[in-house]
Parts: structure tokens; sequence; C-alpha cells
């Protein structure tokens, strides 16, 4: 999925919960267990993973985690006891110190406010990685592309592309 890649440190003896799909790669002596959630609509209906990953790292020195964010990735550091709300789909870690304080469910404003339809709050302190957009908002801006193919300009233009590359290769002699 188009996105970015964000780096998260993680310090001895840290613990940092991410979706599962998210996790890409890790420096450092990280224990990886996956961490079950409570079965509620957020998991039943595909919004929250239902097995997130843990990362503990276990060694003497600092780790880090690098993380994939579809669309783009915000970084909130959140202070003690300080709350945000987001998206469920939308968090892509977070440090185990940021809590979980309350899930809502709500078709009012998931349908009319423009927001998601399962919100969280995260009380902090700790590190929070957000993601600008999540992959069903991109499948569904997508989707015309995929039932109905790809628009005329742009497979000419792949085309000419593919055209120039061959003529290329055979000036050139390969």
């Amino acid at each position: 999925m188009p996105g970015e890649f964000a780096a998260v440190l993680i310090k001895p003896h840290e613990t940092v919960i991410a979706q599962r799909t998210a996790w890409v790669a890790g420096i450092g002596n990280l224990k990886i267990t996956l961490k079950p959630q409570k079965l509620d609509a957020g998991t039943i209906f595909g919004v929250e993973d239902f097995f997130p990953k843990k990362f503990f790292n276990e060694g003497p020195d600092d780790g880090v985690l690098f993380f994939h964010a579809c669309g783009g990735y915000k970084l909130i550091c959140l202070k003690e006891n300080e709350t945000i709300k987001a998206e469920v789909g939308s968090v892509v870690a977070r440090e185990e110190s940021v809590t979980l304080v309350e899930k809502i469910s709500s078709i009012k404003s998931g349908l009319l406010g423009g927001e998601g339809m399962f919100m969280i709050y995260l009380k902090g302190p700790g590190l929070v990685i957000l993601q600008t957009t999540n992959v069903s908002k991109i499948q569904s801006l997508m989707k015309e592309y995929v039932e109905f193919g790809m628009p005329p300009f742009m497979l000419m233009n792949l085309a000419s592309k593919g055209i120039r590359k061959i003529m290329r290769n055979l000036m050139i002699g390969r």
C-alpha cells in the first residue's frame, strides 16, 4: 500500500504494541509476541487487529522498530494523563504506557460526521503513531479502477513507456 515508514527507538525493557501488518523490521534484541485483544465490535468488523504484535527490548542497548503507515504518519508524544481520540484503524503503534481508555462505536458519527464508525481514546504518557489513512480507505478509492480498469490515458502512458524501453534495449543491443 502507498505510505511511509516510521522508525521508532525502543529503549531497554520497554514495550511497543503495533498492528500485526504494520511492522516491517527491527534492530536489537527484541522479543516479539502476539497480544490477543478482547473480542468486541472493533475486532469483529476488522477495524482493529485481534492479534497485535508486542515488541519487548530484552537487550541492554536501544533498539529500532520500523513500521509502515498507509498514506503518511504522525508521531504524537502524549504527556501524563493527556488523552486523544482517533479512529481505531489509524493507530499503527503505541508504547505500552499508552492505555486504551475507551472505544466508541457510533453509526451516527461514522455516517454523518466524517469520522470512522469506531473511535478510541488513548491516554498518555507515551508515544503513539497514527496513519493518515488505512487499507480499506485506499481500497475504496481504487475500487473504480479495479472494477472498470485503468483510465485510457494511464494505459497509453504505460504502453508508451514500455515501447520506449523496448526500443532503447534494441538500440543498445540487449
